[in-house]
């Protein structure tokens, strides 16, 4: 089963920014570039065959994506969907830690991990 969050969010960035945060999101998370367009990214990690015994969702099959939708003021329409059905959880918990996921991804594009 795949779930799936998807925001469209303002942030408070040039957005020239946006694709070295992205990069560096995509870094810290695991997660590897697999197709660029024009003001438009996707991201994969995981894998079926790497799930461990533990269900972590880090580990799962992840397909994150970004676009811009207008860049004055920058706002993104964000999504994650990730593949959980090699996992026993339930939607409430699945849907928290994609949330969670989510929000550390727009963090970074806010430049709350700039230094």
């Amino acid at each position: 089963m795949t779930r799936k969050d998807e925001r469209t969010v303002e942030i408070d960035a040039p957005v020239d920014r946006l694709e070295p945060r992205l990069m560096q999101w995509a870094g810290a998370s695991d997660f590897r570039c697999t197709e660029r367009g024009p003001r438009r990214w996707t991201f994969r990690r995981g894998n079926a065959w790497d799930v461990s015994i533990t269900g972590d969702i880090l580990g799962m099959p992840t397909k994150a994506m970004v676009e811009v939708v207008r860049e004055r003021p920058l706002t993104i329409r964000a999504s994650m969907h990730v593949d959980t059905g090699f996992r026993l959880s339930s939607a409430a918990r699945d849907a928290a830690e994609i949330d969670e996921q989510v929000k550390r991804m727009l963090a970074y594009l806010r430049g709350v991990y700039d230094f």
